[in-house]
């Protein structure tokens, strides 16, 4: 649903405007935004999440605020709206600032053409239910015991679990991460689930 972000004047982000796609990939070294990219997806959802942490960084210009905006795609948007307009005008965007240092002012849907009330009731809900994880490897690794509504722990603990209960109720999405897996893991080119302990039933992976 998201197809762009954009970061001004954001913590360790002067000015980066990146497509997203449905698999985005940060590569650097540390201290090179990794974390700041993922942060500022958290800071659209809740402006005052950092606390008191300094978010407005800036020292190339006199600016005392900053701001990070999440784009729709604008299928979605042509899709789900009415009204005439040109191609280009067809994007909203959710968009979070802050007052140096900390100060979060909130954060808007702008962008044309306007939506209706009950369509910005479900963009606001569909940004509210974005999740960030740290996944580490020993986590992600560990069996997981199958279970109705399982949840992924944020380092990525129940991986296996979460996944088998995503074949079995949207085997769509499950193909989708199958067909991208070897961009991810080169030597791997499909992801299997097999059944570690049948009295226990947990998962792992082949």
């Amino acid at each position: 649903m998201f197809s762009r972000i954009k970061f001004q004047d954001f913590m360790a982000l002067r000015d980066l405007d990146r497509t997203l796609g449905r698999l985005t990939l940060l590569i650097g070294p540390n201290g090179s935004g990794k974390s700041t990219f993922l942060k500022g997806i958290l800071g659209v959802q809740n402006p005052g999440v950092f606390g008191n942490q300094i978010v407005v960084v800036n020292t190339r210009a006199k600016t005392d605020s900053a701001r990070v905006s999440l784009y729709l795609e604008k299928a979605f948007v042509q899709e789900h709206t009415s009204g005439p307009a040109r191609d280009f005008d067809w994007q909203l965007y959710f968009q979070a600032e802050w007052r140096a240092p900390h100060v979060g002012m909130g954060t808007l849907l702008n962008g044309s053409p306007q939506p209706t009330d009950t369509l910005k009731q479900e963009l606001l809900e569909e940004l509210n239910n974005i999740m960030v994880f740290t996944l580490i490897g020993q986590a992600i690794a560990q069996p997981s015991q199958v279970q109705p509504d399982i949840k992924l722990s944020q380092y990525g603990h129940n991986l296996a679990a979460v996944l088998d209960n995503l074949r079995d109720k949207e085997p769509e999405r499950y193909e989708a991460i199958n067909e991208d897996i070897n961009s991810w893991f080169p030597e791997f080119d499909r992801l299997y689930l097999i059944l570690l302990h049948k009295e226990q039933n947990f998962l792992g992976y082949a």
